[in-house]
């Protein structure tokens, strides 16, 4: 979206006097007020927002000093442009603000304005970037921005996340669901995934990733991306980092100076790219209310395959989408249909209250096919509902700036199962419901002592899942299929995690930092089922032939842990910053991780409970440094770079295993054997290299992202008799790595490539109106996992785009995915989850705004 800039008078011009050649300049003063930027200002006193505006939106920022002392900012959190932004940031204060190449001016109304001569400006200097303040924060950060999602507009979550460093993604294009991964670490809440703050997480055991999100990429604004553990909110039962999806704001819709206006958008394209498209409407009343509205449809064909390189076709078992596709042939079970819509109404009763009630829903039918289906494929469904309330405190004391929220989501997923030639008893229907109630709380106080300044950060926040799983058999003398097959594997549960936590920043001069923080977590776990002990062969001519005996279960427990963060960081040259930080997490097992019970389809194997397993806990190490260059190579250029190493151990970490039936009395070897999620004795360790840069001038930016993750599970050894043994404990090599029971064939784990490089660039002409790009992408798979690679190929794709802002109010796009028509496969989840990826893409898009 791109913003007109409101023509405002210069009270104090005579002082900005030698500015005056830059703010006739009325192309560039346009340039620079509509360009979006991502800011993320906390409530603070005023003069140090601005700064960090400032900082954040790359320009210098003059003020008189008298305007700003005694006076505290509204938080300024989303991508606004340049004027927007620093508007809201000065609500409420009478201040105005003026926007040119270069200069953000801060004015006191005309009857009150200050003699020119009492200017006393602060300046920050650079080059807008809608980045920027990601590489002055020394800790591993990451941001998707609203000109990113427009350049390419994604095809489904997982393209949102492409090239950004440090993560990966699990999703198959069969399923909208998507499982993020940062440093080798996913499923299962070791990422905190959420929509606008709230925790999405839905988990149902497959072959695929377990913890899947479901949102449309329609209706993002950007996308912040914090890696490691955090003393902040978000922090509590994740190990790994927090990935936060937002959605559109009032500001994303309507130019400043309208009170009610609207954006439509509509992509269509070739391979299957049928429609993709969104229309929202914002209205404001007075300064107190704003509303905002918004729908999206994502209709979606099934794709070609690439005809270029890579394998003709793929026999893996959970390769729903490609199975016996030769090149360049339509991928089955690749349709969707998505339907997505938000409402959120904000109330500001006076300038130190603000409350926000917001919805966010998502609707999709899709396919899903299955490797035996002859004649069509499983039809599925779902839903998800989030409604959030928000209030905000900052009133004019350095001391109060209080940000809390309560919020609810409750995702659905129906499968129904239809027969085919290959299995005529297959018709039936899978429900599996998961519901989170949560909520935080958090106070930042902000205290200035000569040139220290303190900033303390204390709060709260707790989740509270309960799932609810539901077979129904459609054929009424089907008594071969035990409903424990599927509501076992993802059982029904209770678990809630409560947190507290106080991080304590220590700034000196803008050249050294002090952080430290520390975290209590507690969580609970209660849920039941019938743990399997055993077949009983039946009488001669009863069916069926056996009968499987099970024993009650019951899981009622709970455990608390301590997790300190430290960080250390000096700025040794006004460019460069160097920082090392160190944090621990805890992450309580799920709920199916601990109770999973019944038997694999088809009474292949039994699933075991755990109810003893141990929570995982992290350390992570970041030795990193953050430069700019402001200017860089050229005159009003910036070059940017952050780059860290990371060492990240997980004492206790879950993995599922082959384990010992507590009756074996012998040993067992083999993928038939009874599984279980188990701790490995061992730390998991994860390590490697994480490097974004950024260059940005006039005409021309570019971006790199490098990723090499190392990950190594040590000698995975483990216990294999989890329930213990009632006959003795037989002997057996299983759960150790040296045994004939080998880790290749005990542990199931799939790895995350080990090599990810991004490459992306482009030119702007005639005035930045026209943007011509490229993205060229490398991905180098996982090579130790414990499962076979079907198809361990390095992928290399590139993408290009191109931009036309043809008015004030109308966006042309153009962009093609996948231009050399590579065949290639992405990853889906763990074990056999991979799945073929489109061909060649063609996609134009329209965005007008009124």
């Amino acid at each position: 979206m791109r913003s007109l800039l409101i023509p405002l008078a210069l009270p104090l011009a005579v002082s900005l006097a030698s500015l005056a050649p830059v703010m006739m300049a009325e192309a560039a003063d346009a340039t620079a007020s509509a360009r979006l930027v991502d800011f993320d200002v906390p409530a603070q006193t005023l003069d140090l927002a601005l700064k960090a505006a400032a900082a954040q939106a790359g320009l210098s920022v003059a003020a008189d000093q008298s305007l700003l002392g005694g006076r505290r900012s509204a938080p300024l959190h989303g991508s606004y442009s340049v004027q927007q932004g620093f508007e809201r940031l000065l609500a409420g204060t009478g201040l105005r603000v003026t926007v040119s190449a270069n200069l953000v001016a801060i004015t006191a109304p005309p009857a009150s304005a200050k003699p020119a001569t009492e200017l006393a400006p602060v300046l920050v200097t650079g080059n807008i970037n809608a980045r920027a303040d990601i590489f002055t924060t020394p800790e591993m950060l990451a941001r998707v921005t609203t000109e990113d999602l427009r350049r390419l507009p994604p095809r489904n979550t997982s393209d949102v996340l492409a090239n950004v460093s440090g993560v990966f993604t699990s999703q198959g294009r069969s399923d909208p669901g998507v499982s993020v991964n940062i440093w080798g670490m996913q499923d299962f809440g070791r990422v905190n995934v959420m929509v606008d703050g709230t925790r999405q997480n839905f988990q149902k055991s497959g072959h695929g990733s377990n913890g899947q999100v479901y949102l449309d990429p329609a209706l993002l604004s950007s996308v912040d991306i914090e890696k490691g553990p955090t003393s902040t909110v978000g922090g509590a039962g994740m190990i790994a980092g927090i990935v936060n999806f937002r959605t559109l704001q009032i500001d994303d819709v309507l130019l400043p100076e309208q009170t009610v206006g609207g954006r439509v958008q509509g992509s269509t394209g070739t391979n299957a790219t049928h429609f993709l498209g969104h229309a929202a409407i914002g209205l404001r009343m007075g300064e107190e209310t704003d509303f905002l509205a918004a729908v999206s449809r994502r209709h979606l064909g099934e794709f070609r395959l690439g005809r270029k390189g890579g394998i003709d076709h793929y026999e893996g078992s959970n390769n729903q989408n490609a199975i016996e596709t030769p090149l360049g042939e339509p991928a089955r079970a690749t349709n969707q249909d998505i339907w997505s819509g938000l409402a959120k109404l904000g109330w500001r009763p006076s300038i130190d209250h603000r409350l926000q009630l917001s919805y966010v829903g998502y609707d999709t039918k899709f396919t899903n096919g299955d490797r035996l289906a002859v004649s069509g494929a499983a039809q599925y469904s779902v839903r998800v509902d989030t409604i959030k309330l928000e209030y905000d405190y900052q009133p004019a004391n350095s001391w109060i700036s209080i940000e809390s929220s309560l919020y609810y989501t409750n995702t659905r997923r129906h499968e129904e199962r239809i027969a085919n030639e290959a299995r005529p008893a297959d018709s039936f229907a899978l429900d599996f419901e998961t519901n989170t109630l949560g909520g935080t709380l958090q106070n930042t106080a902000v205290v200035e002592l000569g040139k220290w300044q303190l900033t303390s950060r204390t709060g709260g926040e707790f989740f509270h899942d309960w799932t609810s799983p539901k077979y129904n058999d459609h054929v009424s003398d089907n008594s071969s299929r035990d409903p424990a097959w599927y509501e076992g594997s993802t059982p029904k549960g209770k678990r809630t995690v409560a947190s507290a936590f106080q991080s304590l920043t220590f700034d000196y001069d803008e050249w050294l930092r002090i952080a430290a923080g520390l975290r209590y977590d507690h969580f609970w776990l209660k849920g039941n089922g019938q743990m399997f002990m055993g077949m009983v062969p039946n009488e001669m001519g009863v069916r069926p032939s056996s009968t499987a005996l099970y024993t009650r279960f019951e899981v009622d427990r709970s455990a608390y842990g301590v997790a300190p963060t430290l960080s250390l960081a000096v700025k040794p040259a006004p460019w460069a910053q160097l920082f090392v930080n160190y944090g621990e997490g805890l992450r309580p097992p799920a709920i199916t991780e601990t109770m999973m019970y019944g038997m694999h389809v088809y009474n292949m194997f039994p699933y075991y409970p755990s109810p003893g397993l141990k929570e995982e806990r992290a350390r992570t190490w970041q030795f990193g440094t953050n430069l700019n260059f402001t200017p860089g190579l050229r005159p009003n250029d910036a070059l940017r770079v952050k780059a860290a190493w990371f060492e990240n151990r997980v004492r206790n970490y879950i993995v599922m295993g082959a384990i010992m039936s507590p009756i074996a009395t012998a040993d067992c070897g083999g993928m038939l054997c009874p599984s279980a999620y188990v701790n490995l004795n061992q730390p998991a360790h994860f390590r490697g290299l994480d490097m974004q840069v950024d260059y940005d001038s006039d005409d021309f930016f570019a971006n790199l992202n490098v990723t090499r993750v190392i990950s190594k599970l040590d000698t995975a050894d483990y216990n294999p008799f989890p329930l213990g043994s009632w006959t003795g404990y037989p002997p057996t090599s299983m759960g150790s790595s040296g045994g004939a029971g080998s880790t290749l064939v005990d542990m199931f784990y799939f790895g995350p490539p080990s090599l990810k490089i991004g490459l992306s660039g482009g030119v702007r002409l005639f005035d930045r109106r026209l943007e011509l790009g490229a993205r060229w992408r490398l991905e180098r798979p996982w090579k130790e996992d414990t499962q076979s690679v079907w198809a361990n190929q390095t992928v290399r794709t590139l993408d290009l785009w191109a931009g036309l802002q043809a008015t004030r109010q109308l966006h042309l796009g153009l962009a093609v995915d996948n231009v050399l028509d590579r065949n290639y496969v992405e990853i889906t989840g763990s074990g056999t989850g991979l799945s073929f990826a489109p061909g060649r893409t063609i996609l134009g898009t329209l965005t007008y705004q009124f």
